[in-house]
């Protein structure tokens, strides 16, 4: 087959799935007219549907039509390492509010991530529900002033966070103060809108936190840390925010 007319075909099949998966009810002389092909051609391309493993039902009856399987695609998701850092901290700030509603699968969940997962992380996920603190929403003032950190530089955040390795970052303070430092990212604290990082700071070899929206630039270091001086984080995280 010509690679034009490939494409072609290629094209008709995926609006095609898109059609059956619509919720709309289709009927075989409604998707042969919407896709301006004839009937014939349309049969010929629901069986090849359903032997590249699409499932297309027919509904049985008068005036019946066909869909794709609702099912269809489940167990099928595959996530990125970012995406999957970005779930793990999502469902322990879900495990925190301790919503009786969502929280009904999240244990599953986190156990099938963990059998993805190298197994040397194992316990980064296990202990990450504890690292992820939520605290009360920030006052109207500090929204006014929240700025966002780009999508790669929350990449970063997150996976020297999760595999506990040093971060190297440029910071503006509220004074407008720059400051590069390198720090271990003990704690991320949830004051909605507006994450922090608790860390230990290698220059003062004292506790700090950093609004995450004023970080400038991130670098995730090779050297890894060891959770310490935890006592004095939760006292610190404890004189700034009202945890949950």
């Amino acid at each position: 087959m010509p690679i034009g007319n490939y494409a072609k075909k290629k094209s008709r099949l995926d609006r095609l799935v898109g059609l059956l998966k619509s919720g709309s009810h289709w009927t075989t002389h409604g998707l042969s007219a919407e896709l301006e092909i004839s009937h014939r051609t349309l049969m010929r391309d629901l069986k090849e549907l359903n032997e590249s493993g699409i499932p297309v039902e027919a509904e049985r009856g008068r005036g019946g039509g066909v869909r794709v399987s609702q099912r269809y695609g489940l167990g099928r998701l595959h996530l990125s390492y970012a995406e999957i850092l970005d779930l793990l901290i999502a469902l322990s700030v879900a495990e925190k509010l301790s919503s009786p509603v969502f929280l009904k699968n999240v244990k599953a969940v986190k156990n099938k991530i963990s059998v993805v997962m190298p197994e040397s992380f194992s316990g980064q996920i296990s202990r990450i529900r504890e690292r992820v603190l939520i605290g009360e929403n920030a006052s109207y003032a500090v929204m006014g002033t929240v700025n966002g950190l780009r999508k790669n530089g929350v990449d970063v955040l997150n996976t020297a966070f999760f595999e506990m390795k040093c971060l190297r970052l440029k910071y503006v303070n509220s004074k407008k103060e720059w400051s590069e430092r390198t720090i271990e990212p003990h704690y991320l604290l949830l004051n909605s809108p507006i994450w922090y990082i608790y860390a230990w700071d290698r220059r003062s070899e004292e506790v700090r936190f950093f609004r995450i929206d004023r970080i400038q630039s991130l670098e995730v270091l090779s050297e890894r840390f060891v959770l310490h001086h935890q006592e004095v984080f939760l006292r610190e995280i404890r004189k700034h925010f009202q945890i949950v």
